[in-house]
Parts: C-alpha cells; structure tokens; sequence
C-alpha cells in the first residue's frame, strides 16, 4: 500500500506539520463605492499542500450579491476548479476550490480564488462597514483528510473617496530598454 509512504514522504517533504492550522481570510480593508462593485479575494496560508477548500461567505447586514460567474482561480491554484453560487436564501455564497486532476495546492500563503462583489438593491450608506463573515470552513490534504483550519473575517467599507479598492494584485508590463552604443 503506498498511502503510508506517501504520508511518511509528505511530512519529510513539509515537515511535520500535521497539526498545524491552515488558515482561511477574507481582507479587511475592502471598499465600495454606493452602487458598485468589489473583486474579493480567498486568502490562504497553509503548511502543507492541499487538495480542496470548501466555505461559506456571509454579508452583515446584507448589502451584496455574488456577480454570477466571477469566481476565478489563481495562480496557485491553476488546474483547480473554483465556484462559487449564492445561496437562494440570501447573503450566503458557498466557495469551493477543487481539484480537477493530480494537482494540489503547495504550502504557502496567498489567494487561491477571487470573486466580484456588486451592492445590491438600495445603496449602501456611506462609512457603514459590512462584515464578510466566513464558516462552514472544510479543508483537505492530498488523501482528502481534513485539517484544522481558521477563519478571519473581512470587511468591506461602503463609500470609497478614490476608486473601488480590489485587493487583487494586478500585473503591469514591465518594459525593458538597452541603450545602443553611440
């Protein structure tokens, strides 16, 4: 059986980190402009590699509804499916990261999916914060063994005096120039 020397092989490769803590997070600093539109990010620190995330995303007081058709995978989870729907009931929207091959996400930090935001119905008021609370939270190893995990709920502040803060890091071009000998 080679489950055991995958296992044994795992934490040789990550340490023995098999109770460590992944832990799940949502930013705290967000902001939308009345109307608008936020792009929202899954931010996730893990010690180990692992094969799925699955969570819950609720807005209090519910001002937002999911864009359908926003959510998107990142780099580091490139090869993964990553959906999200909201529930028919309201604020809630259910994220899943999935592996759709071999593939798994490597110990490190960082977002492993993104999705669009949009304030719903009435405006929000301005300077009023709504919580992106997180629960439900269920995270896999490369065996499908659940982990322990954390939630750190995010924010998002209605009435932004620039433009729409995303979180979301964007990638510039980046010329390079070499000077001609004269």
């Amino acid at each position: 059986n080679a489950a055991p020397i995958k296992s044994a092989l795992s934490k040789i490769a990550f340490g023995n980190v098999a109770g460590a803590t992944v832990t799940v997070k949502v930013p705290k600093d967000l902001c939308i402009v009345p109307g608008g539109e936020i792009d929202v990010p899954v931010m996730v620190e893990n010690p180990q590699a692992l094969r799925a995330l699955f969570l819950r995303l609720q807005d209090d007081p519910d001002e937002l509804e999911l864009v359908a058709g926003s959510s998107r995978c990142t780099g580091r989870t490139s090869g993964f499916s990553c959906g999200a729907n909201e529930v028919s009931e309201g604020n809630r929207i259910n994220l899943a990261v999935i592996n759709t091959a071999d593939k798994v996400i490597a110990a490190g930090a960082g977002a492993v999916v993104t999705f669009r935001l949009r304030d719903k119905g009435v405006a929000c008021a301005p300077g009023a914060p709504i919580t992106l609370g997180l629960s439900q939270l269920v995270v896999a190893d490369p065996e499908n063994q659940p982990l322990p995990a954390a939630a750190e709920n995010g924010s998002v502040m209605c009435g932004c005096t620039g433009p729409t803060q995303t979180a979301t890091p964007v990638e510039t071009a980046r010329a390079t120039v070499t000077p001609t000998p004269s």
